[in-house]
């Protein structure tokens, strides 16, 4: 289980912890807008959907109280089970939701909601280090500019490896890798 609680007064205390969502075992975030102190936090989905990245959603009655309840919602399915930890989510000042992941190292894909996470975009590829790469552990920051992106992840490819070799191994030499998307809410999203 999953157990979202809140602070009022800078982590001196806490009140009641409140279940999110339960199964899984890879987490994310936690993010909230701002505007409407929507609670948003990003898990994997649990054996056999453990190719699913979920998100709790707990909206309050109002800014002064937390969520009472949480209702879970698919933002994406990968064709591979979400890999290496942390899908991360962002909420933009437009109050557009972000989701980040990696599909089981294969690539990293970004994909956004703006109806508080009950429907979501065709997810877009972020990262193309060709066949036998791997890219792990995204994380990303919105703009100002209503669908711009800043994304990292780590990611390691043959060409990087000591011996040549695909995937994650001993011999993997890791880079940060960086995209930019200005579009991430088109229909058809572009990553620089």
């Amino acid at each position: 289980k999953y157990y979202v609680n809140r602070s009022d007064d800078g982590g001196l205390t806490y009140g009641p912890a409140i279940v999110a969502a339960i199964g899984g075992n890879k987490t994310g975030n936690i993010d909230v807008d701002q505007r409407d102190g929507t609670v948003y936090f990003f898990h994997q989905g649990p054996s056999p959907d453990d190719n699913q990245v979920r998100v709790a959603i707990g909206q309050p009655v109002s800014l002064a109280v937390p969520p009472a309840v949480y209702t879970v919602s698919v933002a994406a399915t990968g064709r591979n089970p979400i890999a290496a930890l942390f899908p991360v989510c962002k909420v933009a000042s437009d109050g557009t939701l972000y989701v980040a992941y990696s599909d089981g190292g294969d690539a990293i894909f970004v994909s956004h909601s703006r109806d508080h996470g009950r429907t979501w975009g065709t997810p877009l590829r972020v990262s193309d280090l060709g066949h036998g790469s791997v890219s792990l552990m995204p994380w990303m920051e919105t703009g100002e500019r209503p669908g711009s992106l800043a994304l990292v992840w780590y990611g390691t490819s043959p060409a990087d490896n000591e011996l040549g070799l695909s995937g994650n191994n001993d011999s993997s030499d890791w880079r940060v890798f960086y995209a930019h998307v200005v579009d991430a809410t088109s229909s058809q999203p572009t990553a620089l």
